[in-house]
């Protein structure tokens, strides 16, 4: 598309002049956008007055100063107008259908380039596969069906505007594995048959490469299946020689000579397998359980005896193992067998693991439950973690790691020490989280930027690689639609995911948030399928599904389903969704999805972002309005850029300055009520000095305005500023 979008405005790259049907049908001017109030003239304050919004139906109302197509296809309106910021309006067309003379739209200084720099810092994008879509028709989503949607994620190329924008992918687990989720893996190295085939997976990588997006996998290390060979062999083993004793490691080390037994010697306190209640002790817990170790004999004749633990009493956390009388570590459920890391065999296994998929052009892991590694020892979990992370930066030293840590900032801010890349930041999440509590007006707006600079600075003093990961939500926790009832719900909503995205670091958007989706309670709830239409298979999306159709379990029996339509696990909730299907959403500019797109472009549009240090603007910053600057130095803008540069063999050039960079300070502005506000730059000698208003996200029609000194914010508004 020759088309492209700053903040809500819509501005072609081109100086052609366009028939407004062809306009459309490309979709390459939105006419009547969020935050560009119509395309009427302009009104005595350089502002485009008001006009028609785009309709559901994708047409363009015809309301007053409004340039519109009725649905005869005739068209009206006035002139085109030019703001104060240089944004021309759409402006009337003509009986010939082309854009009257002096409003031809055309390329727009101030609409700024993308500018994404190929490193860690990046927009990531969650997907549950088995929700995501289905390429088979089976009612399962699969890896085909994730390359053929990858052009809703990011198609590849910067002159369109018909994708969001994300440059990275999380593949929840894709191993074979007995259950939905696929947490408990059978095989480490294949892919599910629901999910298709490591053929599939190539032409997945192949596809997410050229588009320059970069894929990491979920990395289930904690536990395997029961029904992993590796477990199985033990238990059956276990099963025929009753009567092994198995042994304290601590006093094993002391009578075994023959071999070293330092790696046996960890041990694992007693803890609830609820990761949703995980202490956020730091410190070691004393109700510990120990280690056992296998007698030689029996290690000889089993090895996988070493890869669990198993025990001749019951403790906390461990499981009977049928038809015997021994037990075995199992923290989450007894069909997730605990992997024993202390054990040199089960490392070597992990590393052919990471091994095999970095060969296959992964680009990084996450990790998952990195608490339950040991549970309550947070110093083994970080000497295992310091292992895998030399281990995986060993097969490619650009890997990225991420790694889910449920406890509070005071836990996992620590456990970069292992040189991890990143830790999922919880304290932004979900319903209790920062991010909603500013937006519901619980806490005030400056929290949100006061927390982030102490976020920033606690991960920076565990060294210079460490890379903060915001989320909002994830497959784990209650999908953010339910966080905000009654008024101004959407416009919060959509808020909310700009506070996710506006955040340094690499931040992870969950499939479906982008257009609302709502899913609570049970985890087959949260993981709920794709909302990618309405419609059902042979029809229409009709005007029912304006307000959000059925999400249900009727496709284990009923298989009308639109192409591309997945089930959803079979446990789930039948429940209605509240905002329209990614469909209707890509058509209209005020929907959440286009927020969504908006955000992440800003991210991509500004490296400054992802990168720089957060400063509150206290002068400027209250209970409604947060203000703070994101900023980098001269010199860490070129340090950027050079890594950015050797990390991508496409691009090896010496670089000079950071002038490729782009601005090394932003200023941003934020109103988190619902009705607009005046800020007053002058009482911020710093922030006077930024005069150009360079970029906004807005939730609905109204615009920030920059008249002097006084920056005005329209409610739930997102406002940038340059020098």
């Amino acid at each position: 598309m020759l088309g492209r979008a700053i903040g809500n405005r819509y501005v072609l790259r081109s100086n052609k002049t366009y028939s407004a049907a062809a306009i459309l049908m490309a979709g390459m001017l939105t006419l009547s956008g969020c935050g560009l109030s119509g395309a009427g003239a302009a009104g005595t304050d350089g502002q485009v007055s008001s006009g028609g919004a785009a309709g559901s139906d994708g047409q363009i109302s015809s309301d007053d100063g409004a340039a519109g197509t009725d649905s005869q296809g005739e068209t009206g309106g006035d002139a085109a107008g030019t703001d104060s910021q240089g944004v021309t309006g759409a402006g009337a067309v003509d009986e010939s259908g082309q854009v009257a003379a002096g409003n031809t739209a055309q390329q727009d200084e101030y609409l700024p380039p993308l500018n994404i720099l190929d490193d860690k810092y990046r927009s990531t994008y969650e997907i549950f596969v088995y929700s995501f879509y289905d390429s088979d028709g089976d009612g399962i989503g699969d890896l085909k069906g994730v390359t053929e949607k990858l052009d809703y994620i990011n198609d590849g190329d910067d002159s369109t505007d018909s994708d969001l924008g994300f440059n990275e992918i999380w593949l929840m687990p894709i191993s074979p594995s007995p259950t939905y989720h696929k947490y408990d893996v059978t095989d480490y190295m294949d892919i599910d048959p629901e999910y298709g085939s490591l053929e599939d997976f190539d032409e997945l990588i192949k596809e997410c490469h050229d588009r320059g997006i970069r894929v990491i996998i979920d990395t289930v290390f904690n536990h395997s299946s029961v029904e992993h060979p590796w477990f199985t062999e033990a238990a059956e083993y276990l099963k025929s020689h009753p009567g092994i004793t198995f042994l304290d490691a601590s006093k094993a080390e002391k009578t075994e000579t023959s071999t070293e037994k330092t790696e046996n010697s960890a041990e694992t306190a007693a803890s609830s397998a609820d990761k949703a209640e995980t202490s956020a002790d730091t410190t070691e817990s004393s109700d510990a359980s120990t280690k056992t170790a296998v007698p030689e004999k029996n290690l000889s004749e089993c090895p996988y005896l070493e890869y669990y633990t198993f025990s001749n009493e019951k403790q906390a956390g461990f499981e009977p193992l049928p038809d015997t009388d021994y037990f075995y570590e199992a923290r989450f459920w007894s069909g997730m067998p605990d992997l024993n890391l202390d054990s040199s065999a089960v490392r070597q296994e992990l590393s052919k693991i990471t091994d095999f998929w970095t060969k296959r052009g992964v680009d990084g892991f996450r990790l998952d439950a990195t608490t339950f590694y040991y549970t309550g020892s947070d110093s083994k979990n970080i000497e295992f973690m310091t292992w895998l992370n030399d281990t995986v930066k060993s097969q490619n030293e650009n890997s990225y790691i991420v790694g889910e840590a449920w406890v509070n900032s005071a836990t996992y801010h620590k456990y970069y020490e292992s040189g991890i890349d990143s830790f999922f930041d919880f304290d932004f999440a979900a319903s209790e989280g920062i991010i909603a509590s500013v937006v519901r007006g619980n806490s005030p707006a400056v929290r949100y930027s006061d927390s982030i600079s102490e976020a920033e600075e606690a991960i920076a003093q565990a060294g210079p690689g460490a890379i903060d990961a915001p989320f909002y939500t994830n497959h784990d926790i209650a999908r953010s639609a339910g966080y905000y009832m009654g008024s101004g719900g959407e416009d919060k909503i959509k808020l909310a995911q700009g506070l996710n995205l506006l955040m340094a670091g690499n931040a992870f958007v969950y499939y479906g948030e982008e257009l609302g989706m709502k899913g609570s309670g049970k985890d087959e709830n949260k993981r709920a399928p794709m909302y990618w239409t309405a419609s059902s298979a042979g029809t229409d999306a009709k005007s029912e599904a304006k307000e959000g159709g059925t999400i249900s379990q009727a496709g284990w029996i009923d298989e009308n389903l639109a192409t591309g339509m997945c089930k959803g696990p079979r446990a789930m909730d039948s429940f209605k969704m509240k905002y329209p299907a990614a469909d209707e959403q890509s058509a209209d500019p005020c929907s959440i999805y286009n927020y969504v797109k908006r955000a992440v472009r800003f991210r991509n549009t500004y490296p400054v972002i992802a990168r720089g240090r957060t400063a509150t603007v206290s002068e400027l910053s209250d209970k409604d309005i947060c203000a703070f600057t994101r900023s980098v130095t001269e010199n860490e803008a070129k340090e950027y850029l050079e890594k950015a540069a050797a990390s991508n063999t496409a691009n090896q050039g010496e670089v000079s300055d950071a002038a490729g960079f782009g601005p090394t300070e932003l200023l941003v502005v934020i109103n988190t009520s619902a009705e607009a506000k005046a800020v007053d730059l002058s009482k911020s000698a710093e922030a006077a000095t930024y005069g150009t208003l360079s970029y906004e996200i807005e939730t609905a029609q109204d615009r920030c305005l920059l008249e002097g000194n006084t920056l005005t914010v329209p409610a739930y508004g997102i406002a940038v500023l340059t020098r």
